[in-house]
């Protein structure tokens, strides 16, 4: 049995169902608070101590509540409006709040005392944990000044001005800081959160330079771990509708025994439906915390878990995500199946430089997981938590199946750009995968794949199979890297109908002892067709293939690479796009300019950017579209007033440099006849 002991917990249970008990309290003038993201987190559970019980001695009425905190409140208060504030958390226990309800938090205020959820709130209407500020003292979903929880909740973790927003502040340095057990329709929203700890990641391990030499170190020490958000669901309470958005979580540092959100839930062998539905982690910053950035996770209730590994929780969703400065993981999903992790920025995770640590870190993340998509999200700057391992922009890892990853930038790290473990079924298309050292443990590719697997038993997955690597770009910018490396880790059956086609691979030629593949024995790639390689041609081909170099005769010999091509380096850019133009058409906006020209490798595709400003990055993280032709419709714009811009790219990868840029008019009026 696994114990965690926070103390000094205020405890807040939120019932869907309950009696009404009247004794002369009045329903305060607060807007309904409601809608937003549903978000959930997975990770080991760190058990909360006791805290208040719930009262059932408030008035229930069927009209929603709102109640506040305030460092000017006073406990003694009723709580219900803003001038009547409650001080602490310690009077939450003492009321019941219903589907719709809400608790605030004063935006200028800060508490020293961790906050514990237990909640049932209903689809459509969950309980919001969330701020408010003075100036517009009723919840603050309108926008009306320029504090946290008033700002447009969509406003991604990674956008330069998130940490600026003024939100309540919590701080603590033992177990959960917010943790939510239990629940089903409740939303975290717009919280600053301080894990205040001041351990090491393994405090066991301070001052010691060899890890054996004390015995063996737990992988992940939770019951001591500091964590921003905690989110967990016991396999008795199964839950529905979590969310965690707009919130800012950060530590004392990357050697922190910390961790930002988390959500995790328990599940059985014989288990055939989640535990966990509808999770939800949107538009958070997460940085300087030690073991993970963001992540789920499944704890079984049982030794040897021989159950289906990504039966705990379903359809969830990490989008519009920043994790900056993190000690080992970025960005996690674990167990999980019917996944997205869209949009998401990883800028400089495996900063743990301590000894100890088991976990070669991965930007993004999928583990055991199934039914994955991971696309426009950005991952640079990966080192390797001092590990010697992973390192990875992207890391399919062991006993994934059906993955894809599309239009991703994976750049500058320690390791490769993306790679795959023990997996089936899986895609790889349209990513940018450049300056990647490739200096770890999976070879020297920018996409490299490997075996690795430790699960058994039915569900146990062995080897790459049916994996497609296509229309990427992977420029090798760095020295002795490759395009493609295979490594043979772990035994087991499968390497099977694994294809490398229709990439671009461009040499350029401020590196060197660039070649084009290394292939490890007990590896197998099926295919490798319709490629181009660019800066190289067939006499500075080179493949690796079980320790033997070939060139491009030999390659071919083989019947390798049919159909693929060479061309000269292209190092100069498009020209600018001009003249475009924005036009909408009910709920679609219809985007056209005049063509770029290229006098070497020629235009490949032109690059589509969405932002809500004018002065918007333009990045994977903003990009929703690659058309090739000189116009592309946007089927589903985002609310309120957004930009577009659009550039050209050649088939090296330069870009115009210039991108233009149209604001997209105002939506009609309803029944307005257009």
């Amino acid at each position: 049995m696994i114990v965690f002991v926070i103390h000094s917990v205020s405890v807040l249970t939120l019932e869907s169902n309950r009696d009404a008990h009247s004794y002369g309290c009045q329903r305060p003038n607060a807007p309904r608070v409601d809608g937003g993201w549903s978000v959930v987190y997975t990770a080991p559970l760190p058990r909360s101590a006791p805290g208040v019980q719930l009262g059932t001695n408030q008035c229930r009425e069927s009209e929603q509540m709102t109640y506040y905190i305030s460092p000017t409140g006073d406990d003694s208060a009723p709580g219900n409006a803003s001038d009547s504030a409650w001080r602490t958390f310690s009077n939450v226990g003492s009321v019941t709040l219903t589907p719709g309800d809400a608790l605030l938090l004063d935006a200028s205020g800060t508490w020293h005392e961790p906050l514990s959820i237990t909640a049932h709130g209903a689809d459509g209407r969950p309980v919001v944990i969330g701020g408010y500020c003075a100036c517009c003292a009723g919840g603050c979903d309108t926008g009306c000044c320029d504090h946290g929880c008033c700002t447009d909740r969509s406003i991604p973790g990674w956008d330069d001005g998130f940490a600026l927003r003024c939100r309540p502040r919590i701080v603590w340095g033992e177990g959960a800081v917010v943790s939510v057990i239990d629940s089903s329709w409740v939303t975290i929203r717009g919280l600053e959160i301080h894990c205040a700890t001041d351990q090491t990641m393994y405090p066991d391990l301070d001052g010691v330079d060899d890890p054996s030499s004390v015995g063996e170190v737990a992988r992940h020490p939770k019951d001591r771990v500091n964590y921003g958000v905690f989110v967990h669901n016991t396999i008795g309470s199964p839950g529905r509708g979590l969310t965690v958005e707009g919130v800012h979580v950060h530590g004392n540092g990357a050697d922190q025994n910390s961790e930002g959100i988390l959500v995790t839930a328990e599940t059985t062998d014989d288990a055939t439906e989640p535990t966990t539905i509808g999770i939800t982690i949107a538009n958070n910053l997460v940085e300087n915390v030690g073991w993970r950035g963001i992540g789920t996770g499944m704890q079984s209730i049982a030794p040897k878990f021989a159950g289906v590994p990504w039966q705990a929780l379903r359809d969830v969703v990490i989008q519009g995500n920043a994790a900056r400065l993190i000690g080992l993981q970025g960005i996690c999903a674990f167990n999980a199946h019917s996944v997205v992790m869209r949009r998401n920025l990883v800028d400089r995770a495996g900063w743990y430089r301590g000894v100890g640590a088991k976990w070669g870190p991965a930007g993004l993340w999928p583990w055991s997981c199934a039914d994955v998509v991971i696309e426009y999200n950005e991952v640079t700057g990966m080192f390797d938590g001092n590990t010697g391992a992973d390192a990875t922009g992207i890391d399919i890892d062991w006993n994934s199946r059906d993955v894809i990853v599309h239009n991703n930038h994976c750049y500058a790290n320690m390791g490769c750009g993306i790679v795959t473990m023990s997996c089936l079924r899986g895609t790889i298309e349209r990513n940018r995968i450049d300056g990647n050292l490739a200096k770890v443990n999976i070879g020297p590719g920018q996409i490299a794949l490997c075996d690795f697997q430790t699960a058994s038993g039915p569900h146990a997955i062995t080897g790459v199979t049916d994996v497609a690597i296509r229309d990427n770009l992977i420029i090798l910018d760095r020295d002795n890297s490759t395009a493609l490396s295979t490594v043979h880790i772990s035994e087991g059956p499968e390497w099977k109908d694994v294809r490398f086609t229709d990439n671009r691979v461009v040499f350029f030629d401020h590196a060197r002892g660039q070649y084009a593949y290394d292939l490890q024995e007990q590896t197998s790639v099926e295919q490798f067709a319709r490629n181009r390689f660019y800066g190289c041609d067939q006499d500075g081909f080179r493949a690796e293939l079980s320790g033997a170099s070939l060139g491009w005769s030999a390659w071919r010999d083989r019947g390798s690479d049919d159909e693929s091509s060479f061309a000269p380096l292209d190092d100069t850019s498009p020209s600018r796009v001009r003249d475009v133009t924005a036009e909408r058409r009910g709920e679609q906006i219809t985007l056209s300019w005049s063509p770029a020209t290229d006098s070497r490798s020629g235009v490949h595709h032109y690059n589509v950017y969405r932002g809500d400003r004018s002065d918007f990055a333009l990045r994977y993280l903003t990009l929703v579209g690659q058309p090739t032709e000189c116009s592309f419709v946007d089927a589903t714009p985002v609310d309120g007033p957004h930009w577009y811009a659009v550039e050209a790219e050649d088939a090296c990868g330069n870009r115009s440099g210039y991108a233009a840029r149209v604001a997209v008019p105002e939506a009609a009026p309803t029944g307005d006849p257009r």
